[in-house]
């Protein structure tokens, strides 16, 4: 009885060694059997294909034979049977007046790149220039406290003024219903 095993050809997983005892692989399990080999699939989705025709239960497969489970295709072969490359594509001639060059005119402009999401940073609260002069320096620790105030009153009587038209809107909903 030779060793068998089942060789991933495309997509993710490994080579599956096929036993006497079940070996699991995605929604599928494989034990062997004589010279060949059963596959079964675990899963009520039917995601496991044996030659591109779905199994329901456990099905016979001989060396050759390719399983599909997922993503990932195995062929049932010989432990020791070196892996062949898989066949390349069929390749199609192209005519010759399909590939030329164009020319510069006649190629589309790249569209200009957008202006940035953000806007430009400004000062934090206008400073009226008498309080500039007053302080005399522009940049003083008391100046920086003076935009600070004014900032935190600006944003608290935004804030009221939010909430008192939440209110104002509420109570007039309310009043007609």
């Amino acid at each position: 009885m030779p060793e068998l095993v089942l060789r991933l050809i495309e997509g993710p997983g490994a080579d599956v060694p096929v036993g006497a005892e079940p070996a699991g692989f995605g929604h599928a399990q494989v034990r062997a059997s004589g010279d060949a080999a059963v596959v079964e699939s675990r899963s009520v989705e039917g995601d496991v294909f044996v030659n591109e025709h779905e199994i329901h239960g456990p099905r016979v497969i001989l060396p050759g034979d390719r399983v599909r489970v997922g993503l990932a295709v195995y062929e049932l072969r010989e432990a020791g049977e070196p892996v062949s490359p898989p066949p390349a594509p069929p390749f199609r001639e192209v005519p010759e007046h399909v590939l030329h060059p164009v020319p510069e005119h006649a190629l589309v402009a790249p569209e200009p790149e957008p202006p940035p999401f953000r806007a430009e940073e400004t000062p934090a609260a206008f400073v009226p220039p008498e309080a500039k002069e007053s302080i005399g320096a522009p940049e003083s620790r008391l100046l920086a406290a003076w935009r600070d105030t004014h900032v935190k009153r600006q944003t608290q009587t935004a804030a009221f003024a939010i909430l008192a038209v939440a209110g104002l809107a509420v109570g007039i909903w309310l009043g007609f219903h």
